[in-house]
């Protein structure tokens, strides 16, 4: 039994746990129709993640994998988004 507790602390800490929540909002416009909207949300920090490994993956499509120089609107946008001074060229 204490080998299964110490096992599932490990993967507690070993896998990041994912924070986005699945949210429905129902609505009933008229007394017979409802519709539900359903989607994703993220805390503040994962949206920055996504946002930055988005940047990361746009600013490496359009370095064409580290092989030109990267255009001026991607760079600015890799840094803003919090990707490091520096990365495929980009300085600020």
């Amino acid at each position: 039994m204490r080998q299964l507790l110490v096992l599932a602390v490990m993967a507690s800490v070993i896998m990041p746990v994912n924070a986005a929540e699945y949210r429905c909002n129902t609505y009933c416009p008229y007394w017979n129709q409802c519709f539900s909207r359903c989607a994703w949300f993220y805390s503040e920090q994962e949206q920055y993640e996504l946002n930055q490994n988005r940047a990361l993956q746009n600013l490496y499509r359009d370095t064409d994998g580290g092989r030109r120089r990267p255009s001026r609107a991607a760079c600015i946008a890799a840094i803003e988004s919090g990707v490091a001074n520096g990365t495929y060229g980009c300085n600020d």
